[in-house]
């Protein structure tokens, strides 16, 4: 579950574990995702809305998009 892998990066966290804080990020992603698959959430569209003022293409603020 979330909660359980999010105690997991915090540990590697503690720790000071580059490889571990990579592999535990990613459990989190994976299970962040699946939750919002579930619930029917649209991660962009909640992170547009809750940060307004970055970049919808980038994500910056300030925009670092070429075109």
């Amino acid at each position: 579950m979330v909660v359980e892998e999010v105690g997991e990066l915090a540990e590697a966290i503690r720790r000071d574990d580059p490889e571990s804080i990579r592999e535990e990020l990613a459990d989190c992603f994976a299970w962040i995702g699946a939750l919002a698959n579930l619930y029917g959430i649209d991660l962009e569209e909640v992170f547009n809305e809750k940060y307004p003022q970055s970049c919808p293409t980038c994500g910056k603020n300030p925009c670092i998009c070429t075109d």
